[in-house]
């Protein structure tokens, strides 16, 4: 039978993470009259290098495997929210079977979450109307709104801006700390990498290229004479058409659908997250959070590479090493890869 993983990321500057650790798992020892046993973690993302002991081995065990996964996470959630410097570490939950099953795909959101901007609310303040246009953005991120028709308001706004004014735009998007090093260790790892966006191929196009992505997949924005016209060219990728596009990768690669995992941070994503084995919420708007027991609310994205069993012989060599630079610009980045265009995704629509 499978026992439970308990990951536990602690913020570098947290006071006696150790004894903090300690109060959690006896406090849910207590709780729910079963034992818990380990005692790793580790104290910092800034400095992770995947190459010793102490970051692969980074979880603690139930030893009980009558525990109710999900009893575990509501007692775990009641007892966090009554901690100190509950705002200073993350934690995921999960069965050991998917723990050390290998991720084979890794499918990401853009906007807010690899990007540290909402491009289209940027767009909004170039063209000076970013406060109907975000309103409208919250709306839809939370649930509240139809992504479909959002998206045709927001972009009808728009009407009339040009292709230097978004170029301006571009100048000012940049990636969410921890975006570089993530994609690179999933990549080393063997990992395929797509990029599902409902935002803009103009973006998701430069990033994904800049940062080697292996799929990126969004919405076209129309345009007649170097402006846009207000439109999206169909078929709108949505929540639900997120979800179709990463079961059309992972047939395309012979990829099994518990093998991939996907993230995102707002209502737009729950289609995705819900239809992998492994959907991980990032910084992430309540709807979401609903959908997913694997929360990042505080840790940079390369938190996420903590919910991989990594096998130390796959991080030999230079690669192992991290980067130089852990948080790059998006602007330093070289440009590479071309990406699939409106007529593909029509095709893949109509699959």
């Amino acid at each position: 039978m499978s026992a439970l993983v308990l990951i536990l990321l602690f913020h570098k500057a947290l006071p006696n993470p150790l004894e903090l650790a300690q109060s959690i798992l006896e406090s849910l020892q207590s709780t729910l009259s079963a034992g818990i046993e380990g005692s790793l973690f580790f104290s910092s993302l800034e400095d992770v290098t995947f190459n010793n002991d102490k970051d692969l081995n980074a979880f603690r065990t139930t030893n009980d495997d009558s525990i109710d996964e999900k009893l575990l996470r509501e007692e775990l959630q009641k007892i966090v929210q009554t901690l100190p410097f509950s705002h200073s570490f993350d934690y995921f939950l999960c069965n050991t079977t998917q723990y050390y099953k290998p991720r084979l795909m890794a499918a990401f959101d853009m906007d807010s979450c690899i990007l540290g901007n909402e491009c289209i609310d940027e767009m909004g303040a170039e063209w000076g109307v970013v406060e109907k246009i975000s309103e409208i953005t919250r709306k839809a991120m939370n649930g509240e709104y139809d992504f479909d028709q959002a998206l045709k308001e927001r972009v009808s706004l728009l009407n009339g801006m040009t292709s230097s004014q978004l170029e301006n735009v571009w100048k000012k998007i940049e990636l969410n700390r921890g975006a570089v090093l993530l994609i690179e260790y999933l990549q080393h790892l063997g990992i395929k990498v797509a990029l599902i966006s409902g935002g803009f191929t103009f973006f998701t196009h430069r990033v994904a290229s800049r940062l080697k992505i292996h799929y990126a997949f969004s919405n076209t924005l129309e345009l007649e004479e170097e402006k846009l016209t207000g439109k999206v060219v169909p078929p709108i990728v949505n929540g639900l058409g997120k979800a179709k596009i990463v079961e059309y990768i992972a047939k395309k690669e012979g990829f099994p659908l518990d093998q991939v995992i996907a993230m995102g941070d707002g209502s737009n994503d729950k289609f995705m997250i819900q239809v992998v084995g492994t959907g991980v919420a990032y910084h992430a708007k309540a709807a979401l959070k609903q959908c997913t027991p694997h929360h990042i609310n505080n840790s940079p994205l390369h938190a996420l590479l903590y919910l991989f069993y990594i096998d130390k012989s796959k991080l030999d060599g230079e690669k192992s090493e991290t980067p130089s630079s852990l948080h790059p610009s998006l602007h330093t980045l070289a440009l590479d890869e071309k990406y699939p265009d409106a007529m593909t995704l029509l095709q893949l629509f109509e699959v």
